[in-house]
């Protein structure tokens, strides 16, 4: 996606608005392939993002991401990252929320770089990561703050969310009654 077409996709979703005043964006389904330097200039305006979406963009590499001191849930879904990639997200010092799903993380130390993240719920579903036998544990070993992955808590009990709202809900999961 050229540059121009990035900045009309920002410009239809805003409208009017200021962009501190802008909660959220998506280039959900839009060829973006690599951030560019202006790129990221001008998502850096929207300070007070609080859920970016990229999710199938054809992401390889997050160099170049933005600075987004607000933002609390980061889609990074259907995309070609890997775990080098992820140092780039070290700077989002409020993401709680964070999905992965259907990428390219192969193992827990490759989730290092967001240790120091406050994240709260992560997902891997479709990762090489997720076909690993006791990889969840592994993932809460890595990041300590996790109170979610993939849907399940720290003890196996399966966890319905609305992540839109931020709520999690904890339920029993059929493998902690037996």
């Amino acid at each position: 996606m050229a540059e121009a077409q990035f900045l009309e996709h920002i410009k239809d979703q805003t409208e009017d608005q200021k962009p501190k005043e802008v909660p959220e964006l998506e280039f959900d389904d839009i060829e973006i392939g690599s951030l560019t330097a202006k790129m990221k200039k001008e998502l850096e305006k929207y300070t007070g993002l609080q859920f970016l979406s990229f999710n199938g963009c054809g992401l390889t590499s997050l160099d170049n991401f933005p600075n987004l001191p607000n933002l609390e849930q980061l889609s990074l879904d259907g995309n070609q990252l890997t775990g080098k990639a992820l140092s780039a997200l070290a700077s989002l010092k409020n993401l709680k929320v964070l999905t992965l799903i259907e990428n390219q993380i192969k193992d827990a130390n490759e989730l290092k770089p967001l240790a120091s993240l406050p994240l709260e719920h992560i997902e891997l579903a479709e990762n090489e990561i997720a076909k690993t036998d006791g990889y969840r544990a592994k993932v809460f070993e890595v990041i300590k703050t996790l109170e979610v992955v993939d849907g399940f808590d720290k003890e196996g009990n399966e966890v319905q969310d609305d992540l839109e709202g931020g709520n999690l809900k904890c339920v029993a999961s059929i493998t902690s009654l037996r």
